[in-house]
């Protein structure tokens, strides 16, 4: 018999978007229902196996014929959500190009389109399967199994009378008799008031059907019968709005629906612009010149250094073990050695390529790298290289923790890297053309890549750090930690492990008696925020434990782990990474040294370890406010622009605002200018009232006032973060002054706290992306004239410089940091510090 299988679209598409509403492609596009609906379209074909296949589709409520009739039906449903009312063309483009006819007509719902359809097929002895998520079209089901209903995400098929009567209480021909008396909530059927499905289906059991409940209602006692009364208008009105129309005029055929072949280019397509690569996969598609073979070679080292000195164009990966390369469509590998004395002469196509800079290839421009590429396409994408390989190809390279690496046989180990090589040489050509495609070509070629070597160097350089005086902070800080271990043992009157929150919670809430005010899944909280509020209530074991847990961080993280990394000069060699942060800000690892703290006595002690060579200083510079004054720069507010042009104190300036002391003879306090230079700063992180109200303890309606009266200083700036919101929305990305695209998930999320989230985002974004551009291009004018840049620290950059050089150097820096970006009506300030460590430099 042959068979017939028609998709409830809508159902589909919903339970796919809900299932899976996250996801989404890097142009922060979401993407979820339509692969969900992909999924869900290849299970029902591969478990029905039909003749034919159709999606029936609905029509805009308005346009319904039940509306008319009845103008609350459906009045509820809430609009379609806006990430999947964006994936409705695709997915009408899938559809098309799976050779699928798309069903609507005018006034009626896909359900009548699934009735109507299913009459004509069964009336043509072939078997329908409905693939759908609605209760209500088991109506359509008969005793001789030549309908069938398959519920989506459930292990649930219906195909007689009897397995509806088990399934929903009644028989499939009493279903719009049931949904009279018990409503729709969902659909906007009334029903009879206070009837559920239970007493509906006692009834219909009962009585089979509308006519003859209503016949017998004087069978019927007490409040039951005087509802069934009172709404028996609506009981008819909504038996009538449940029952799906079998007999609708359809324009076309049986043969019309044959199931046919998919399109798989024309899929591919739409599946490489909503970058669902593992739908790529599935298809099994390959351009002919990815399916070009390339040969594998093992060669020796010679070979490789010849064939290194000698091809203009070159793909390489090393994997610790082996080096591989791809030129002229063949790939050679050979051992791992030293690349300094390789005279490379070719152009490079690599993967990190600071990693080749450090086993000694001298790289100048000549060279791709497909991590900051990747990068700068979009900033928050996972960048190690078998998740762009997957991104972007579709091939799927099992990543493994360092621990199963080396479990791997060495053919194993091979096999991985040289399905990594041949991604990254396939990858070049794409994400070149993604580059241009998104027309950041300049954050690539001007900004991020020329930033390679000078990070590289940086790290080659490291920084000098006494062992002894780390050896001696060890000692302070252990004996410190020791003694406010002491005291809460004291406290407590026994030993416990402070590290363990359970203990440490049992203590505290239990043995003590300490009332908590927050308590989690897994028992009461010990969190910082938990024992600061106990401490301000004057509970001295919280104190000690907030002084116990501060050491003990400071000496894991920093005094104990830093000198490890040490080399025999006493060096420590950070790892800076261009591509560590979704604003362009640079990150530093192994060890972080821009984490270290600032502006307090012991992360100052730590600093303190951090020293000048001899015959050199160290010397920190740093500019002031940069984001502050790029704000004012791009928001062009008169009121910033005034106060940095006439250099006066910004943060005084908005605390006489929002203090209302207009008058200079009017003294700012410390506090209003500490709380105006919060709010200043606010403003750049996008802090809400509720926020703000938060960090400074107050309640929202003065933060309110704060940021109003804010607001109504720098009018400008409000215009200029609306622009910003208003553009995201529109655009779903926010670029820099200097071009870098940042896409903003979430900002056009039906949900308000995402959407707010994103929102907050993107204004960050635009004015903390600029000034890391600004660094990064500074630090590239800079590593021209050969300074001894060590470290960078956001908008701090620290030189080691020799001591006869000091003013010339100083001079020059500060010259290039303050003059290399000229904005039209704000100039960069920079100020410097000198000292022999890194402490002194406050």
């Amino acid at each position: 018999m042959k068979k017939i299988l028609i998709i409830d679209t809508s159902a589909v598409m919903y339970r796919s978007h809900f299932a899976m509403q996250k996801l989404m492609n890097s142009k922060g596009e979401f993407t979820g229902a339509t692969y969900g609906f992909v999924k869900q379209l290849d299970i029902a074909i591969n478990t029905v196996s039909p003749d034919y296949i159709v999606c029936a589709m609905d029509v805009k409520r308005k346009d319904l014929k039940r509306t008319k009739e009845f103008s609350d039906y459906k009045s509820d449903r809430k609009s379609m959500p806006d990430e999947l009312a964006n994936q409705i063309k695709y997915i009408k483009d899938i559809i098309a190009s799976y050779n699928i006819k798309a069903v609507s007509i005018d006034s009626y719902e896909a359900d009548d389109v699934i009735g109507s359809i299913s009459e004509m097929a069964v009336n043509s002895g072939v078997e329908v399967h409905i693939f759908t998520g609605d209760k209500d079209i088991q109506q359509l089901v008969r005793d001789d199994k030549m309908i069938i209903i398959h519920f989506l995400g459930k292990d649930l098929i219906i195909d007689d009378n009897e397995k509806v009567k088990e399934y929903i209480d009644v028989y499939p021909s009493q279903i719009p008799d049931l949904f009279g008396l018990k409503g729709d909530k969902s659909d906007g059927i009334p029903g009879v008031m206070g009837i559920g499905q239970v007493y509906a289906a006692k009834l219909i059991n009962k009585y089979d059907n509308l006519e003859n409940i209503y016949e017998n209602i004087d069978k019927i006692s007490g409040k039951l019968k005087e509802k069934l009364i009172k709404d028996k208008n609506l009981a008819f009105i909504s038996r009538k709005l449940a029952v799906i129309h079998k007999d609708l005029e359809l324009d076309f055929t049986l043969e019309d629906l044959e199931y046919k072949e998919k399109n798989d280019l024309k899929l591919k397509d739409i599946y490489k612009e909503l970058e669902l690569n593992s739908l790529i996969r599935e298809l099994n598609i390959t351009d002919k010149k990815e399916e070009a073979e390339i040969k594998e070679n093992i060669i020796d080292k010679d070979h490789m250094i010849k064939i290194l000195e000698s091809k203009k164009d070159l793909t390489m990966y090393e994997d610790t073990r082996n080096l591989y390369v791809i030129t002229d469509n063949n790939l050679y590998y050979t051992k791992t050695f030293n690349l300094d004395n390789v005279n490379l002469k070719g152009f490079l196509n690599v993967y990190d390529a600071k990693k080749y800079m450090h086993l000694g290839l001298k790289l100048d421009n000549n060279f791709f790298d497909i991590l900051i590429s990747a990068y700068v396409i979009f900033t928050e994408s996972r960048l190690d290289v078998e998740d762009i390989i997957f991104k972007y190809l579709g091939i799927n390279i099992e990543k493994y923790t360092e621990a199963k690496l080396k479990k791997l046989t060495e053919e194993e180990f091979t096999d991985k890297s040289i399905k990594i090589t041949k991604g990254i040489y396939k990858l070049k050509d794409i994400l070149k053309e993604k580059i241009k495609e998104e027309d950041i070509e300049n954050t690539y070629e001007n900004i991020e890549k020329p930033l390679i070597s000078i990070l590289y160097q940086m790290e080659k350089k490291g920084i000098k750090i006494s062992g002894e005086r780390f050896l001696k902070l060890n000692e302070e800080f252990t004996k410190l930690m020791t003694k406010y271990e002491d005291l809460i043992y004291e406290k407590a009157g026994e030993k416990f492990n402070i590290d363990s929150p359970k203990q440490l919670a049992i203590i505290l809430f239990e043995k003590m008696g300490i009332k908590a005010e927050k308590k989690v899944k897994t028992g009461y909280s010990t969190d910082a925020m938990v024992l600061l509020d106990l401490s301000l209530r004057g509970i001295e074991i919280a104190d000690y434990i907030l002084k116990y847990r501060e050491y003990k961080k400071l000496l894991t993280t920093y005094v104990e782990a830093i000198p490890n990394f040490s080399d025999e000069n006493n060096r420590v060699h950070s790892v800076f990474n261009g591509v560590g942060t979704v604003t362009g800000r640079l990150s530093s690892l192994n060890p972080n040294l821009q984490n270290i703290p600032a502006k307090t006595d012991n992360g100052n002690k730590i600093r303190s370890c951090f020293i000048a060579k001899d015959g050199y200083k160290l010397v920190s510079f740093d500019y002031s406010q940069i984001e502050l004054r790029v704000l004012a720069e791009l928001s062009q507010d008169e009121s910033l622009i005034k106060a940095y042009k006439e250099d006066l104190d910004l943060h005084e300036q908005t605390a006489r605002e929002i203090f209302n002391k207009h008058m200079m003879i009017e003294v700012i306090t410390k506090e209003e200018r500490n709380l105006a230079k919060i709010i200043n700063f606010s403003v750049l992180y996008g802090k809400t009232s509720y926020g703000l109200s938060t960090e400074l303890k107050i309640d929202i309606s003065d933060a309110k006032k704060y940021i109003d009266a804010y607001f109504n200083k720098y009018k400008k700036v409000k215009s200029f973060i609306d622009k910003i919101i208003d553009d995201a929305t529109k655009n779903g990305f926010v670029t820099t002054l200097y071009g870098t695209k940042r896409y903003i998930n979430g900002i056009n999320s039906s949900n308000s706290f995402v959407s707010k989230q994103a929102s907050r985002m993107a204004v960050n974004t635009v004015i903390q992306g600029t000034a890391a551009n600004i660094i990064k291009l500074v630090m590239i004018e800079l590593s021209k004239k050969g300074y001894n840049m060590l470290v960078q620290v956001h908008d701090e950059l620290i030189f080691e410089i020799k001591e006869e050089n000091l003013e010339k150097e100083i001079k020059e820096i500060k010259e290039i940091m303050e003059n290399t970006i000229k904005f039209k009506n704000i100039k960069l300030k920079v100020n410097y510090n000198i000292g022999d460590n890194w402490g002194e430099l406050k």
